[in-house]
């Protein structure tokens, strides 16, 4: 069982910003929150809340070594001129973005009865490099020199994720006993997919 205080707050707020980066130089990571809480009637509250992050990928896959562009027979001089960092096998983190809303409610009704709810929803989007292959790879496999990627390409696998849920009743108290009811109702689904991949 996993219990989750919410927050109950029913004036001012809060707002923070941090930002992140690996000491290589990448992976820059930018994370904001934000609550707020309102007052309702009969010393009821309302309480806001948003939380976002987003991170730029970082790589650790070192300088391929061996030809990029060059086949048995077929030297190219851009081999010796090529970018090669990237091109090994992926060790890293992609790309992420994430972003969480939710609220908290409570509302008396009378002395010993209280409508309350709450609800959040969440956006997930990642995407992730899963393969490299080199221009040579992709010439030699199709057979074909009129490759679509002539450069090589980097496949992508990525995500999107949206989760959401809701809850509502009420709660009071009856000859001393304490007692709630409520409703949940929620709805969730991923999507996955590939990008710039290539089916030989």
């Amino acid at each position: 069982m996993i219990n989750i205080i919410l927050k109950e707050n029913d004036s001012g707020g809060s707002a923070e910003t941090s930002f992140g980066r690996y000491g290589s130089g990448d992976g820059d990571t930018v994370h904001q929150t934000f609550n707020y809480g309102l007052a309702l009637p009969n010393d009821g509250f309302a309480n806001l809340a948003l939380d976002s992050k987003e991170q730029e990928p970082f790589a650790r896959t070192g300088s391929a070594t061996g030809n990029l562009y060059s086949s048995p027979g077929f030297p190219d001089s851009r081999d010796q001129t090529v970018n090669r960092h990237g091109w090994n096998p992926s060790y890293g983190l992609g790309r992420e973005k994430v972003t969480n809303a939710s609220y908290n409610l409570e509302l008396p009704i009378q002395d010993d009865l209280t409508f309350y709810s709450f609800s959040t929803a969440s956006y997930m989007e990642t995407t992730k490099v899963t393969g490299n292959y080199r221009p040579n790879d992709i010439t030699s496999l199709a057979g074909d020199p009129d490759t679509p990627y002539p450069d090589g390409v980097h496949a992508q696998r990525r995500n999107r994720t949206i989760d959401f849920q809701f809850a509502g009743g009420f709660k009071g108290e009856v000859g001393g006993y304490k007692y709630g009811q409520f409703s949940p109702f929620g709805f969730g689904g991923a999507y996955y997919y590939t990008r710039l991949a290539y089916n030989f």
